[in-house]
């Protein structure tokens, strides 16, 4: 049978180069384990880690002429100039988001994960990072969220619409 999906490494590479120009690198390495980016600072320690698996599932769903447009959006999500450099650049960007529970306990299962595959290694701190939410009902909870640039256009335009 033949597919047009392609394999988890291929998707990592597709996905570490739609991230930052030189793609899989000494900064930017793929966790086959986790099935996950891992971007690490000049000493190789993990800064932060990019799961794939939701990427990697919508991306096979779409038809060949939709994938670019899911690529540009992680490249907006994720790339070098998406995020603030500190919190003083990013405080007035804070809002408040409401997202379904199960959504934050599998977020925090995932960083869990990935936590626990660093425990047997001496020379990274295993201090728990956790999304941080507060439970609003039964089914939500409120967690903070940062408002790029994007998302307040496609806010408006829903509203001006």
């Amino acid at each position: 049978m033949v597919t047009n999906r392609p394999s988890y490494e291929q998707f990592a590479a597709l996905m570490a180069e739609s991230i930052k120009p030189d793609g899989l690198s000494g900064s930017l390495k793929y966790d086959s384990d986790a099935f996950a980016l891992v971007e690490s600072d000049e000493q190789g320690k993990p800064m932060q880690r990019m799961l794939l698996g939701h990427y990697f599932a919508e991306y096979c769903s779409l038809d060949s002429s939709e994938r670019p447009q899911l690529l540009s959006k992680v490249r907006s999500l994720y790339g070098e100039s998406a995020f603030p450099a500190n919190y003083e650049d990013a405080g007035l960007r804070l809002m408040p988001h409401l997202i379904d529970r199960w959504s934050v306990f599998r977020t925090n299962m995932n960083l869990a994960l990935g936590m626990a595959k660093e425990l047997d290694d001496p020379n990274v701190d295993v201090t728990p990072d956790f999304a941080p939410f507060v439970v609003i009902a039964d089914a939500f909870a409120m967690v903070l969220a940062l408002d790029l640039d994007w998302s307040s256009n496609l806010r408006w335009k829903a509203i001006t619409s």
